[in-house]
């Protein structure tokens, strides 16, 4: 009984580390595409990196403030 209980332990320590050794594979991987494709670089002062990134940041400032402004006046 004890031998089954360290063969079921065994395997499944062996399919967790397998598990997360594809994990790290997948991030390596990940990685490297990034890194390849050049999408790493950070943008250039002024620069947007995508269109209507501006637009998007104004709305989520626009209505933070106006959160904050109706909860200062409870």
């Amino acid at each position: 009984m004890i031998r089954d209980g360290l063969q079921i332990m065994v395997i499944g320590m062996g399919v967790v580390f397998l598990i997360l050794a594809m994990l790290v594979g997948a991030t390596a991987l990940t990685t490297w595409i990034i890194k390849a494709g050049g999408w790493d670089r950070p943008a250039a002062p002024g620069e947007q990196r995508s269109p209507g990134a501006g637009a998007v940041a104004a709305a989520i400032s626009a209505a933070v403030a106006r959160f904050r402004g109706e909860r200062k006046g409870q």
